[in-house]
């Protein structure tokens, strides 16, 4: 049987149209992933936003605390100074390097004027390191 020309160009239109139909349904679920992977990486920045302000958040909460902790403790042994306490005793006492206390004593200043009521009243802490 001799293929006719009319029959050749059928026979063509079906290929093509398959070919067409493969490749709109390719098309089709190529967007149907992509739409897949925009949500993603949106949720993925959305996760990364968050992540960061709450590090943010907490390294803010630890300086707040570091800073009542240091000022609560200069006063403390500074007021153990004045009771005749040496640095050596102070240091025996708390466990805490005798450098470290000296170091906290000669920054910290004296219980009269160290910034403890003034810091520590703003941040609702009293000097002995209860709340105000």
């Amino acid at each position: 049987m001799t293929t006719t020309k009319k029959d050749a160009r059928d026979r063509a239109r079906r290929r093509m149209a398959e070919r067409m139909a493969a490749i709109q349904e390719r098309e089709k679920a190529n967007e149907a992933d992509l739409a897949v992977v925009f949500a993603a990486s949106e949720t993925l920045a959305t996760a990364e936003r968050r992540r960061v302000a709450t590090i943010a958040s907490a390294e803010e909460e630890f300086r707040q605390a570091s800073e009542r902790a240091t000022v609560t403790r200069v006063d403390a042994f500074a007021r153990m100074r004045e009771r005749g306490e040496t640095v050596d005793s102070i240091a025996e006492l708390t466990g805490e390097p005798v450098g470290e206390i000296r170091k906290i004593l000669k920054n910290g200043g004296d219980a009269a004027t160290s910034p403890a009521e003034t810091v520590g009243a703003a941040a609702g802490v009293g000097v002995d390191g209860r709340p105000a």
